[in-house]
């Protein structure tokens, strides 16, 4: 058994995390400030002590005894990062680094943090792995690789940290967000019946599902330290990259007599890279995704209608981020 602390323990991908450390024993600590309450469509996970808080505003002292921090907590979309991009480097940056260099002075045996493919941006190569070139299009993506360098400057002094590059989330969660693209299209095509594409759908991005997320973190928990010190590594399954096109028609065919149009303006998105996850499946070749994209899809279509999902829930801003920021920021 471990002593975790989770920080964003509320969000999308925390609920998860939380709920398998406990399931496997951890003593689970989180700490959040609930700004995205309204979002929650089924309840809390129970079992778990929480710091009602900004990660900020924990102490050396509230640090100490951890084995480990899995740091969720971000402004967590490129729209949310542009809305107040001083709040974006403020939350994903500078107090991210702090709160890094806070848990190393309090002994902490591993950071695991969470970064993403965005960094890659828009891509140079077919294919990108580790090594390539990175190219953040966004002041989100752009924090993403100022935190992974200053994370490396920090090991060199002995402290174990690891940045795990997620792919583009999907799938259900008791905190639901629909500014994801797999989500945004289930929604729409639930309660619209149709799929409009604001982009002409050609970009591609790599899609892996929120709780595979949140079992890639316990993983690394539960990894020996050498094996995880320095880790940044991309994170999702090898089959995961498609186009948006591609997206939207897996969702069309789940989602019977759906329509699916590409609006008249729609253009490039220049967020487009397609990513090598192979050195995670050969770090941890046991490792088991869970959910495939029909799977994943199926799932989050009936956690909707057992909520009795409606138009007005998908258009009352209570499952998009960026709303609920703007109430939290009073923007």
């Amino acid at each position: 058994m471990k002593k975790i602390l989770v920080t964003g323990s509320e969000g999308y991908i925390g609920q998860h995390l939380v709920e398998l450390l406990i399931s496997s024993g951890h003593k689970v600590f989180g700490c959040d400030p609930s700004w995205y309450e309204e979002a929650f469509v089924a309840d809390k996970v129970q079992g778990y002590e929480l710091f009602k808080c900004d990660f900020s505003e924990l102490s050396v002292d509230d640090l100490s005894g951890f084995d480990a921090v899995c740091h969720l907590a971000a402004i967590s979309n490129d729209p949310m990062g542009d809305l107040d991009p001083d709040v974006t480097l403020s939350i994903n940056q500078y107090k991210t680094i702090s709160f890094a260099e806070r848990c190393a002075s309090s002994g902490i045996g591993m950071f695991i943090f969470s970064s993403s493919c965005s960094v890659y941006g828009e891509a140079v190569s077919d294919l990108v792995d580790e090594q390539s070139a990175l190219n953040p299009v966004s002041l989100y993506a752009e924090t993403k690789v100022e935190v992974e360098n200053a994370l490396l400057e920090l090991g060199k002094s002995g402290f174990v940290t690891a940045s795990l590059r997620n792919a583009t989330a999907f799938g259900h969660s008791v905190n639901l967000r629909l500014d994801l693209v797999i989500n945004d299209f289930v929604a729409t095509a639930l309660t619209t019946g149709c799929i409009k594409m604001l982009s002409n759908g050609e970009a591609h991005r790599p899609l892996v599902h929120c709780r595979d997320i949140a079992a890639a973190f316990m993983e690394l928990c539960e990894t020996p330290t050498t094996k995880v010190k320095d880790l940044v590594v991309n994170f999702g399954p090898q089959n995961a990259n498609l186009k948006v096109i591609q997206m939207a028609q897996e969702t069309q065919k789940i989602l019977e007599n759906c329509e699916l149009s590409i609006g008249d303006d729609a253009g490039k998105d220049t967020r487009d890279y397609a990513v090598d996850f192979k050195k995670w499946n050969s770090l941890f070749p046991g490792f088991e995704f869970r959910y495939s994209l029909p799977k994943g899809i199926k799932s989050l279509k009936q956690s909707l209608e057992n909520f009795n999902f409606s138009e007005k829930d998908r258009t009352s801003g209570r499952f998009k981020r960026i709303h609920l920021l703007k109430k939290a920021l009073n923007l």
